[in-house]
């Protein structure tokens, strides 16, 4: 087992994960993480159907997804890793996950009605700074990449956290 991209995506599984980076990268498995979409029997329906047949598809909480972590009890052998929120990249490490790079191209709606909008794919709030500072201390490498045809940057190049 890989884990061949960890990104954070209020959309979850889109087009762009998995026709953009899943299609490049080969992706076998598809891991989503948030307690709130595992719970949403419509809402695992739809993403489902998103998911390329002969991939591997679930949905986890952050505490699940430390244990997979610890465990290296994966499905896939190329697993995508999609956090729903700032907030679930830090449950999970917060828990012992492992994320060794994070992806921040997807965050888009903050509810701070100060947030600052730094593109079209990046939305921050004051608690989302706080978040990026607490993955960057946990050792999270934090990069800005909208598609795997751009390049790569580090976040710390766009925000101040």
């Amino acid at each position: 087992m890989s884990v061949i991209l960890n990104k954070i995506d209020g959309k979850t599984v889109c087009g762009k994960v998995v026709t953009n980076f899943g299609r490049f990268l080969g992706a076998d498995e598809y891991l989503v993480v948030n307690k709130e979409i595992r719970e949403d029997d419509q809402q695992m329906a739809m993403m489902e159907l998103s998911i390329p047949g002969g991939c591997e598809f679930d949905v986890v909480s952050p505490e699940t997804y430390a244990k997979i972590c610890k465990d290296n009890d994966y499905f896939g052998n190329k697993t995508i890793v999609v956090f729903r929120y700032l907030s679930d990249v830090v449950k999970a490490v917060e828990a012992g996950a492992t994320v060794k790079k994070l992806n921040c191209c997807g965050i888009y709606a903050s509810e701070d009605p100060n947030a600052t909008v730094y593109n079209k794919n990046l939305v921050l709030g004051a608690e989302d700074v706080k978040e990026l500072r607490k993955l960057a201390d946990h050792g999270v490498e934090l990069v800005f990449q909208p598609t795997v045809q751009e390049t790569e940057v580090a976040l710390s190049a766009i925000v101040q956290y």
